[in-house]
């Protein structure tokens, strides 16, 4: 009888993360669309198709470009891309606003899960969105600048349970409970 319970939590439990969780596993290979756009008068968008896994460039009118490379192995997170701005004279855009967009990722992100770190490891994202397998925030070019190294890491989780699946665990939950008791 106790055998016969613990499977049904293993299969409940197996249901969960089937039917309510989001895995993006190793996202090698995966093309997520990547957009940055910064304020100010030389603020463009600039972006485009991302391989997960790659080393890629992308140039704005101007013919300077910012660089894309994962994954990072950020501490913390199971995803990250480095974004470097090396390339891209981002001290013209000191006191401006940079905004981040990312979609194509598998997941359903929750407050938390994603962050826009300098290089000193700062969070220094705000205004996250998110939601259908897409990620954004805004970020002070300031906050970049100020640590001398031109570059941004964008981080983030791979597995988020849905408030769904934590409601079919506690189901399963009570179902083996009562199933012990009879």
């Amino acid at each position: 009888m106790q055998m016969r319970g613990k499977r049904v939590v293993v299969a409940a439990a197996a249901l969960v993360f089937a039917a309510g969780a989001s895995f993006a596993g190793d996202l090698t290979g995966t093309d997520l669309e990547l957009m940055i756009d910064h304020t100010g008068p030389f603020g463009e968008p600039v972006g485009g198709t991302y391989t997960y896994g790659t080393f890629e460039e992308f140039f704005d009118s101007f013919g300077f470009s910012w660089s894309a490379n994962s994954p990072n192995g950020t501490a913390g997170f199971d995803n990250s891309i480095l974004i470097d701005f090396a390339n891209f004279a981002y001290g013209d855009f000191g006191g401006e606003t940079a905004t981040v967009d990312m979609t194509g990722i598998d997941i359903d992100p929750q407050p938390g899960s994603f962050a826009v770190l300098n290089s000193a490891g700062t969070n220094i994202g705000f205004n996250y969105t998110s939601g259908s397998g897409a990620l954004g925030a805004q970020y002070l070019v300031d906050d970049v600048l100020s640590t001398g190294v031109n570059t941004v890491v964008l981080a983030w989780d791979n597995v988020i349970p849905a408030p769904g699946a934590l409601a079919l665990l506690g189901i399963a939950g009570v179902a083996a409970r009562r199933r012990r008791r009879a």
